[in-house]
């Protein structure tokens, strides 16, 4: 088993995830690329979350996943996600 040295094992996955961080008329038209990218990521964690929630319900065991499947690189990679959202 890979381990990383981070915290993320004992992070829950909030679940259902809320798509709407922020209401769009808010931050106004300038702001709605990044909203879009970052509902994308929080989407792409929770379409992973549902393949298999009793394993895949830390995002320890999503990002461990992507790793055991060696898709951590691609652009569409949970792991990717998961590093913009923590940007």
């Amino acid at each position: 088993m890979l381990k990383l040295p981070c915290m993320l094992h004992r992070v829950h996955f909030a679940w259902p995830p809320y798509l709407s961080w922020v209401p769009s008329d808010q931050l106004g038209t300038a702001f709605m690329l990044v909203r879009t990218d970052i509902n994308g990521n929080i989407q792409r964690l929770a379409d992973k979350a549902a393949q298999d929630p009793a394993h895949l319900h830390r995002l320890f065991a999503l990002v461990q996943d992507d790793l055991v499947r060696g898709t951590q690189s691609e652009s569409t990679s949970v792991t990717k996600g998961l590093l913009w959202l923590m940007r």
